[in-house]
């Protein structure tokens, strides 16, 4: 019997599913940077400027140099169906929007970061770029516009400590020859910014025609170890990809807004932190648009071995029952049940021995929708209208 209850137990329980291997990482000499010529792209249209965006990711990331307008009009599309509000056209889409298209064109991995800081803000993102080699998508402006971070330059190597200062980064913006700027939107491709100077753009989530949920913070879609690694299915330079909506919402079209050309200089947070782990103010928020990818032990094991450890009560207690009943020597006749000398009756026998109640893990965990980041700020998805 114990045999064979060990054997279930092993079955119930499987292989032991060994941890994903550690990603390499390139040798770090100080600074990132995964930009390339032909990667830059111009947005078509005043408000097409987070299509522009994840037109210009994907080059990084898949080697291409798609600029086409064709492209751009397939990603507006979809992002403009997957919105959490119904932002007008002009104002392009809204963070929701914005990471389901990174999540369907780009990769499955992105989230939209949301963070209370800029210090926690900018540490996240950089983490996120070196921990993955993917760019990062950056709401300035307010929200009103977007640019891709593709590097960036620090004191020490964000992927193996807590203890590194960002120095500058490296972003593109979409505006380019559409409208040029040496300082503003938006400058030449593969542009480098001093810490400082990049807090000048990116500025707290504000939308005057609805209050959402982002409202004062800081906000980007960053690349996590989180979701299914690789890239999303879309195929073809404007990527097919889905195009159910997730909201079933309307995508109601009208004008453009442009970024102001000037944002005003802001006070530079400090950086520095503890140990490796969440960094204060940082959180990921899931904006799925189908069911999450879940990793772990094997699918069902859990409730296996609970049902074997059940099992194992009972067939316990059932024994213990029937060697109390032994030593007393019980035999059952039609009518009584003749006792050990010694005893007055079926009082003196033992209570019954009840199964111990097993409590194990539940079976499918639902999907986490808030979780604290390591110390690389918070990450959410989702983009701002008017990018």
């Amino acid at each position: 019997m114990t045999v064979l209850l060990a054997a279930l137990l092993l079955a119930a329980a499987g292989p032991l599913a060994a941890p994903p291997p550690a990603r390499a990482l390139s040798a770090w000499d100080g600074s990132i940077n995964l930009y390339r010529a032909g990667v830059a792209s111009t947005q078509r249209t005043w408000y097409y400027c987070t299509a522009a965006d994840v037109q210009v990711i994907r080059n990084i990331v898949r080697g291409q140099s798609d600029q086409s307008r064709a492209g751009q009009d397939r990603y507006f599309a979809y992002m403009r169906e997957h919105m959490r509000y119904d932002v007008p056209l002009k104002h392009g889409v809204d963070p929701a929007g914005w990471t389901a298209g990174m999540r369907n064109f780009v990769d499955d991995r992105y989230r939209l970061l949301r963070t209370a800081t800029f210090k926690a803000f900018i540490r996240s993102a950089v983490r996120a770029l070196r921990q993955t080699n993917l760019p990062v998508a950056l709401f300035v402006d307010h929200g009103n516009h977007g640019w891709v971070m593709h590097g960036f330059s620090a004191t020490a190597d964000p992927a193996v400590t807590n203890d590194f200062k960002v120095l500058s980064v490296r972003v593109t913006g979409p505006l380019w020859g559409r409208q040029n700027s040496t300082y503003g939107y938006d400058m030449k491709p593969n542009k480098k910014l001093t810490r400082a100077q990049l807090r000048d753009f990116v500025t707290r989530w504000h939308y005057a025609p609805i209050r959402m949920v982002y409202e004062g913070e800081f906000l980007a879609i960053v690349p996590t170890g989180t979701g299914a690694a690789g890239m999303a299915s879309s195929s073809g330079p404007g990527g097919q990809g889905s195009t159910t909506p997730g909201a079933g919402r309307s995508s109601a079209q009208a004008g453009a807004v442009t970024p102001s050309p000037s944002p005003s200089p802001d006070a530079a947070a400090g950086l520095g932190g503890p140990s490796l782990g969440p960094i204060p103010g940082g959180q990921v928020e899931v904006t799925a648009t189908g069911p999450e990818p879940t990793g772990g032990s094997p699918t069902g094991s859990p409730l296996l071995i609970v049902v074997a450890l059940g099992a194992l009560a009972v067939v316990t207690a059932f024994a213990i029952a029937s060697a109390h009943r032994d030593r007393r020597r019980v035999r059952v006749g039609p009518t009584h049940a003749a006792l050990e000398p010694g005893t007055t009756g079926p009082s003196a026998l033992p209570p019954p021995v009840a199964p111990k109640r097993i409590v194990g893990p539940s079976v499918g965990p639902a999907l986490v929708a808030r979780t604290t980041v390591a110390p690389t700020g918070e990450a959410s998805s989702e983009p701002a209208p008017g990018a």
